[in-house]
């Protein structure tokens, strides 16, 4: 097939329109993976807890650990405390943008005479300030307290580790904005 000198530059025109979309298609589904596998890279732990949730649903009255690999990684947990009913919902680096985002999943369903919560040591490593933790941990205070407006939530400090000693005098100064703030607030701890 031949094109006349008239129908090549609208030929090549239309076919470089064509080659740009396939393009920007291409570079659409990129960044929607990305985005994808960013927002939800705890997808499968918390998919786990929702299946042992409905093999053996967590007794109510029970208290409800949430937090990062502190909690995670605590093997011992029901040997250490055998007196008490804990359901523990720590995620391996887990952030409090994450339990925020989680929330309805991995806090909501369940009936807890209370909470402990456990994080802010990755966002302190990740440069989140002091005043941006007290400000999630307000949301999550809010959140809960939509639902369950007199259950105690006790914070458990954010605790400096070997391998991340330079943010030591970061993580001091966030607990103790939390603890201040904790400190005026009803049904609120400091651990």
């Amino acid at each position: 097939m031949s094109l006349s000198k008239n129908t090549r530059p609208r030929f090549q025109r239309h076919l470089c329109l064509l080659a740009l979309f396939a393009i920007l298609i291409f570079a659409r589904n990129v960044a929607a993976q990305a985005v994808a596998s960013s927002e939800n890279r705890f997808e499968k732990t918390v998919q786990a807890y929702e299946a042992a949730d409905k093999t053996n649903f967590p007794p109510k009255g029970a208290i409800l650990l949430v937090g990062d690999s502190q909690f995670y990684r605590w093997k011992t947990l029901h040997e250490d405390l055998p007196d008490f009913t804990i359901i523990n919902r720590g995620i391996d680096s887990f952030q409090f943008q994450d339990i925020l985002y989680f929330f309805d999943r991995i806090v909501l369903p369940y009936k807890p005479r209370m909470i402990v919560l456990h994080v802010g040591g990755n966002d302190v490593h990740n440069g989140k300030t002091a005043e941006q933790m007290l400000a999630d941990f307000k949301t999550f205070v809010a959140k809960v307290r939509a639902v369950h407006p007199k259950i105690p939530i006790a914070f458990s400090s954010i605790t400096p580790g070997p391998g991340r000693w330079d943010e030591a005098d970061r993580r001091k100064q966030t607990n103790k904005l939390l603890k201040d703030y904790i400190s005026t607030q009803k049904n609120l701890h400091f651990i």
